[in-house]
């Protein structure tokens, strides 16, 4: 008996774990079958960048992540590092109102007739007028580098109505630089912010920031780092495409609104923003909506949490350490406590996108559908060989 014992043994195995697919290791030559053959001819270049990005960053070489990418592109550009935009030219009439309209608010603005009329100006040696070349614009860095011109033209000529406009615009914590219609660039459609932050804070010259995103080595280096180099409990990529397009944590942030909406009886705008933020992009001293219905949820429970504590707790909504907070256990305690089920964790937050090179309405969830569309497009056909 022993022996049969042993002798059967000898074939007893431990099962080996199944790794997901979509977290399985590729290599360059499997990142370059994850582009579409029919759609893009230079799948090695693509893909030879792309593996450089992932081991600068220490970010897997997985067959979800390559996808991840390829699907962001596609969405975004079609694989082109200078995207042309269908009509940008015809939309610059527009942008020119909606800016002059806001900086007619500015004390001390001085453009005498306007921005459209500073456009008119033909710099020595030019066919065109600044605005004349908005207007025959083709592509994104048609419209940018025209207007970075512009800026640097009547900056070198120093006319009394920019130096006025200098000095209102630092008034209030901006620059000509911030009025630039392309806000974000490039074959992943970087915000050029976030892009000019990143370099910032890793010694790269913010000045260099515009040019390097529409190269492809460029805007795969700050599209892959915006996507994939940040850490979340998401259980779906598609929640990870909505906070690309919205805002780093908005579909965590938003799973979290529609809790304190539920607890508080207030409706809540769903967006992923838990705080008001002014142009600078820091929180604003007047309260957010979802600030408000905290403290009344906090206040209707008698929950141990300071009024300040609040605050500052929500002020990590943008990383990971929320979870973390006071404020984000107790209601999340609390609501499953009432609802009788665990709280979600994530949800698709309800923001409109509004930009110069979008036509008709669309939506964060409409971006994220379509990139996780394409995700599982992407998938299948590297699964199918």
């Amino acid at each position: 008996m022993l022996l049969l014992l042993l002798a059967c043994s000898h074939f007893v195995t431990t099962p080996v774990p199944v790794v997901p697919f979509e977290d399985r290791t590729i290599d360059t030559v499997g990142i370059a079958r994850a582009f579409p053959a029919d759609r893009v001819k230079d799948r090695k270049a693509w893909a030879t960048d792309l593996a450089a990005v992932f081991a600068a960053h220490d970010i897997p070489s997985t067959n979800g992540n390559a996808c991840a990418v390829v699907a962001a592109l596609e969405q975004e550009s079609g694989y082109t590092p200078d995207p042309a935009v269908p009509g940008i030219g015809g939309m610059i009439d527009a942008w020119i109102a909606e800016k002059q309209a806001s900086l007619g608010t500015i004390p001390g603005w001085a453009f005498g007739q306007g921005l459209r009329a500073v456009l008119d100006a033909r710099p020595k040696g030019q066919d065109r007028s600044f605005y004349e070349r908005l207007k025959a614009a083709k592509t994104e860095r048609d419209v940018d580098v025209t207007f970075r011109e512009f800026v640097a033209f009547h900056r070198s000529k120093l006319p009394t109505p920019i130096r006025s406009a200098e000095a209102a615009a630092q008034f209030v914590g901006l620059d000509l630089d911030d009025l630039n219609p392309i806000t974000t660039a490039g074959c992943l459609q970087v915000k050029v912010d976030f892009a000019e932050e990143h370099a910032r804070e890793h010694a790269t010259d913010r000045a260099l920031v515009r040019d390097q995103l529409y190269t492809r080595e460029g805007c795969l280096h700050y599209g892959v780092v915006r996507l994939l180099d940040w850490e979340a409990g998401y259980d779906k990529p598609i929640y990870r495409f909505a906070d690309y397009n919205a805002g780093f944590y908005a579909s965590r942030n938003a799973a979290f609104q529609e809790q304190v909406a539920t607890l508080s009886g207030v409706k809540l705008a769903l967006d992923g923003d838990l705080l008001r933020y002014n142009d600078a992009g820091r929180p604003a001293g007047e309260p957010s909506q979802t600030l408000t219905a905290v403290q009344s949820v906090v206040t209707q429970n008698a929950l141990d949490i300071p009024e300040g504590r609040i605050r500052k707790d929500l002020t990590k909504e943008k990383k990971r350490s929320f979870e973390e907070t006071d404020t984000w256990t107790a209601i999340r305690e609390l609501y499953e406590a009432k609802a009788k089920k665990p709280p979600a964790y994530a949800r698709l937050p309800d923001v409109t996108l509004d930009s110069i090179k979008l036509q008709g309405k669309k939506t964060t969830a409409w971006f994220a559908q379509n990139v996780d569309r394409r995700y599982q497009t992407c998938l299948a056909r590297l699964e199918g060989g």
